[in-house]
Order: structure tokens, then sequence, then C-alpha cells
């Protein structure tokens, strides 16, 4: 609730008294009249308004009839021929400027023709001017690429875009960039063959330049560059890199005649296997590889053949057994000044054998060298000139090597107490023409002698070995020398 003042005494009272208790007035009927005043002023202002606008339209209307005289500006109507108060002649004037504006429209018509037949023509001919201009710039790009102007080339090509196979020429041109360094390197030396990542790389790229025809010269410069720098570890003897060598053939020999390059390799390869054969004990291996070389040059044919000999007659001796050593080796820096660049080496208790029956006796040596089937046999001493010889034989049975040291059996086998052992070393054979003594007596067919007899001369010792049931045995120098059935 609110208090408002009466608007005839100016008494405060209710808002929601229907009648002032001051001074009698009917709130609602006044309130009621106050409204329809207001209503009627508004419509009384629309009425005017309604009213000024008819007015104005009216007068819109008479001025749209009419048109100021371009002479005196008197209005006058349009359709007079001149003008009231000046007698300009108003029709006159409009006919000469709607000739002079139909005239103007012509030429603009024209000159719009005109204009559009230009531009039709410029858009047709524009993709010609374009590809022309395109065609010359493609040519000039293809021209640097075929030069090997590479950085030039790409700039040009960038620019082209989308131009033709452009893009394809790009990547091509990439593959071309990682070509550049190796054929320069090359020209200077400097293809190091021990950076193997460098040299995996080589590979890729070939791999890669085979999809653009257009680096086949480049390929080629690089084909050329590699088989050039593969003169510098070959001349060199550089077995390090005979790998490396070895993998870039194999990169170029799909484009270009590697065979010469092929054959160079190898007869060095085997050369190295030659230098490391008594080190390594490969000694059927370089065998292998000597067989397998179809072409050798003389001073390699000299050597392989030197080694197939050797090996054709010890191979199968070489090794270590018991203080024993047998190597065939390639004495390349001529350490002891042998006849033979490769020759059979005995070596006991780590100390090298001298060959007496070429050296003479020098206190450390073997001599009596023989070599007949699976047996080989000879005599060394190392205590000094003219002391006491032994007696070595060794026996090749089914792969394995027997020895025998004095006549005596030498265990070989790693596992002596192993039953594949025993049953290897307790063989019997059927006594033979040399046949250690030791065997004829432990290790034959006929069993252990029921009798010896001994007879002693001026030259020497012989003995006489019964075999009740067999026969007899004739042993001189821990051999048997005759059998007798």
């Amino acid at each position: 609730m609110a208090l408002i003042k009466c608007p005839i005494c100016g008494k405060e009272i209710s808002d929601k008294a229907k009648v002032c208790p001051n001074c009698g007035l009917d709130i609602i009927e006044y309130n009621h009249k106050l409204e329809e005043a207001r209503l009627e002023a508004e419509r009384q202002e629309r009425i005017a308004e309604e009213q000024k606008k008819e007015e104005e339209q009216k007068r819109l209307k008479e001025l749209e009839s009419k048109e100021k005289c371009p002479e005196c500006g008197a209005l006058v109507d349009k359709e007079v021929e001149k003008c009231p108060n000046c007698g300009f002649p108003i029709k006159e004037e409009k006919e000469r400027i709607n000739i002079e504006l139909n005239n103007t429209k012509r030429k603009n018509k024209k000159i719009i023709i005109i204009c559009m037949s230009f531009i039709i023509l410029l858009c047709i001919c524009l993709p010609f001017i374009y590809a022309y201009g395109n065609s010359s710039e493609y040519k000039k790009a293809k021209d640097l690429l075929e030069n090997g102007e590479l950085y030039d080339a790409k700039q040009k090509f960038e620019q082209l875009h989308k131009y033709k196979d452009s893009k394809e020429m790009l990547e091509a041109i990439d593959v071309g960039l990682e070509m550049l360094p190796i054929i320069r390197e090359s020209r200077e030396g400097e293809l190091w063959f021990s950076d193997d990542i460098y040299i995996q790389s080589i590979g890729d790229i070939f791999e890669r330049s085979e999809n653009y025809e257009i680096l086949n010269p480049l390929r080629e410069q690089m084909i050329n560059s590699i088989k050039s720098e593969l003169d510098y570890p070959l001349s060199q003897e550089y077995n390090k890199y005979y790998d490396d060598v070895e993998y870039l053939i194999g990169c170029i020999e799909k484009y270009t005649d590697t065979k010469e390059l092929t054959s160079k390799l190898k007869n060095l390869q085997v050369v190295e296997l030659l230098k490391n054969v008594d080190e390594n004990g490969n000694y059927e291996e370089v065998a292998l590889a000597i067989n397998e070389l179809d072409e050798k040059n003389d001073e390699v044919q000299k050597l392989c053949d030197l080694y197939l000999e050797l090996y054709e007659k010890y191979g199968k001796f070489t090794g270590e057994y018991c203080t024993f050593e047998f190597n065939i080796v390639y004495d390349w820096t001529n350490l002891y000044e042998e006849e033979d660049e490769i020759y059979f080496e005995i070596i006991n208790s780590e100390r090298r054998l001298d060959n007496e029956d070429k050296e003479g006796d020098t206190g450390c040596c073997y001599s009596d060298l023989s070599v007949k089937g699976n047996k080989m046999s000879f005599l060394y001493h190392d205590e000094g000139s003219g002391s006491k010889d032994n007696k070595v034989i060794l026996k090749e049975i089914n792969g394995m090597i027997q020895m025998t040291i004095n006549g005596k059996k030498i265990n070989l086998d790693p596992e002596p107490d192993s039953e594949e052992s025993d049953d290897r070393y307790n063989e019997k054979e059927e006594p033979y023409i040399g046949m250690s003594a030791y065997d004829a007596e432990y290790h034959c067919t006929w069993g252990k002698p029921t009798d010896k007899n001994i007879t002693e001369t001026e030259y020497g010792k012989s003995e006489q070995w019964v075999y009740k049931g067999y026969g007899y045995l004739y042993i001189e120098d821990n051999e048997v020398k005759t059998i007798q059935k």
C-alpha cells in the first residue's frame, strides 16, 4: 500500500481509496475522465499528422509534374515547349540532350564490346602464353639438370611447381644431390672406406637413382668415381677395406663390367688368407678358396700351387698335438729366409725346429720328414747338436690323429677317460709295414707277442716278435719293417 496526493485538495490519501475523504472527489470517475482526455489528444495528433502527410504528397505530385527552367529557374509544367517566364525553348533543349546522351551510350557500348572482346581473347590466349613460358623454363631446367647444375635446376623446378613432371624432377634432384658428394670426394681421394654408414648409403643411392632415367649420366659418373677409388685399397693392399670394396663392387656390378676388379679383389683375399692361415688354422677353407678362384695372376698362381701341394701332403696333419704344432706357413715377410715362401713348419714346446736336411744340425731341428698315405714320421732333437734323435709318427685314422714318440703312444684326446676315447684308442689294426712298435704290441689284431727275439750287431738292433698262430713281425727303429705270416 502507498499514499498519494488528492488531485483536487492535495491531501494524502490511500492509493486504494475510491473517494477522497477530505474533499469527496470520486477518484475512479476522475481517473476515467483523465484517460478519455489523453486518448482524445492522441487521436487529434494522429489526424493532424495524416493531414500533414496528405498535403506533402499533394505538393510532391505537383512538383513531379513541374521542372525548373534551365535558363531562369522558374517552375514550369514538364509538357510546355517554352518557358512562360523567359521564353527558353525547353522541349527543343531536351531533344538535343537526349540525342547527345544516345550518341554517348552507343560509343560506350562499342567501347564495352571492344573491351569484352579483348578480355575474352586474352583469356583464350593466356593458357597458351603461360604454357609457352613454362615450356621454355622447363626446358632450361632440364638442361641444367642434365648438365649436373642441380642447385640451379632445383630452383627453376620449384618455380614451375606442378607443371608437367616438375615434382618428379625435384625428387630426382634430391637423389642427385646425394650423388654429387660421392663423385666430388672420389675425385679428391676422400672416399673414406672406414666410414661404414657412408659406404652403406651408396647402395641405397644407386637403388633410388634407378627410378629416374635423367640421373643416368650422374650415375655413370658415380660408377666411374667409385671404380677409380677402388684402385686405392686394391693397389695398396689395405686388407681392412676388403669388405667395403666387395660391397661397392656389388653395388656397381649391375651397371658395369667388374670382372677385373672382382678378380683382383679375390686374388688379394686369397693372399690375405694365406698370410694368416697358420694363425687361424683354417687350412681347408683356404684350399677351397683357392680352388674357387678361377683367374689368378702369376704371383698368386705360384703361391696357390705351392700351398695346395703342401696341403695335399701335410694338410691332414696340421694342428697341435701334445707339445707339437704342425703348420703350413706363408712367410710373406721372409722372416726365416726360407727357400720357398710357403713351407711346412714343425714347432715343439713353442720352439721352431729347423730342417736339418737343409740347414744342418742346429741343435733344435728335425730330419727324415716323410709322408706315406695317412702316416707322417720324422726324427727330431732339441737338446743341442749331436743329441739323441726322437722318432715321431702321426697317423690319420677315421679323421682322428694318433701319435707315437719313440714307439710310445701319446693320448691326444682332451677327455681320455671318456667311453668314446677308449673305443678309439683301443681300436685294433692288422699289422702293416711302418706300423709303430707300440701299436704292434698294444693295438694289433694279432694280440701281444708271445716272444721277442732281439739281435744286436754293429749295424744296430733288430727284433723278431713272435705271434703264436699268426706269424712274425720284424722291428727296426721302433717300426715294423717285415711281416712274415
